[in-house]
């Protein structure tokens, strides 16, 4: 992963979404506050946020994350 000052993880974790209708499921990594702030923001729309430490894959970047500085 490069590291630059938008686009570093700090403490990395994995995050898995999941959308019910239409069913998708996507996989990204970021910085822990960035996915914990972001999956408060997905639970008012329905989605299911899961973070966990798996970071075994070349995951992208959260897009977007700067919404969720």
């Amino acid at each position: 992963m490069s590291v630059d000052s938008d686009n570093a993880a700090a403490d990395p974790c994995h995050i898995h979404v999941s959308f019910t209708s239409p069913p998708v499921e996507l996989d990204y990594q970021d910085d822990r506050d960035v996915a914990d702030r972001f999956a408060a923001a997905m639970a008012r729309s329905g989605a299911t946020v899961t973070i966990d430490e798996d970071l075994g894959r070349d995951l992208p970047l959260l897009p977007c994350r700067r919404l969720w500085l």
